[in-house]
């Protein structure tokens, strides 16, 4: 028997499931850091009375949201998976992670240049075992890694591959990468040319982002829309 999530059981897109883990995420963090701006996402301020309710629900929201993308509900279908969207790519045999990526223009604006966290679009990531479903935690270095105010190099074996930019557009740089360490990764970029930061262009920046380690293989089609 194969296994399949609940998310892909009653056929929801790969976008959807990465907006929900940042809606639990969201969810999780508000009771605790109201109004931070953590970059690539701002937590709300919510009143107090909702706080109080957060701390028991937000826990319990995302602890859901990470099981409806956990293989878990048994199917009888004995032919080989296939892929129902671009944004997730399953690379088969060991050491492959199924990767879902999903891109936000977040605070990136139109002919602005300037690298900074008011200014940068995001990717957010989540990486699984393509066999067993647990979160692949290890593809960067827990918590932030660089500060949205300039270019960061990713990890070994981690690629951001720019396929595709609005007619004058430049290609995607990392600027930031937070990891929850639950397997939810999240990508602030920015556009750069060869002479240095490049302004936003109206218009869609599709990408590949690409793992290819010694223990990890996997890659994940997106598009960022900038409007």
């Amino acid at each position: 028997m194969n296994k399949e999530s609940a998310l892909t059981a009653i056929g929801l897109p790969g976008e959807f499931g990465a907006a929900l883990l940042i809606l639990g995420l969201v969810l999780l963090l508000a009771p605790y850091f109201a109004g931070h701006d953590f970059g690539a996402f701002k937590i709300p301020a919510f009143k107090p009375a909702l706080k109080r309710r957060l701390r028991v629900l937000g826990p319990a929201i995302f602890v859901l949201v990470v099981v409806m993308h956990i293989p878990i509900i048994q199917t009888e279908s004995p032919t080989p998976a296939v892929p129902k969207s671009p944004p997730a790519a399953d690379v088969s045999g060991p050491g492959s992670v199924k990767i879902e990526s999903s891109g936000a223009r977040g605070t990136a604006t139109v002919g602005e240049s300037q690298v900074s966290e008011y200014n940068s679009a995001s990717i957010l990531v989540f990486a699984r075992d393509s066999q067993t479903g647990a979160p692949i935690t290890d593809l960067a270095p827990r918590g932030h890694t660089g500060n949205c105010k300039s270019v960061i190099l990713l990890p070994v074996g981690v690629r951001l591959i720019t396929k595709l930019v609005p007619p004058g557009g430049c290609v995607l740089e990392p600027t930031n990468i937070y990891n929850d360490h639950t397997g939810a990764y999240t990508l602030s970029v920015m556009t750069v040319a060869k002479t240095g930061p490049c302004p936003w262009k109206k218009g869609q920046y599709h990408y590949l982002l690409e793992v290819n380690t010694s223990e990890h293989r996997g890659q994940s089609f997106g598009t960022i829309v900038i409007d």
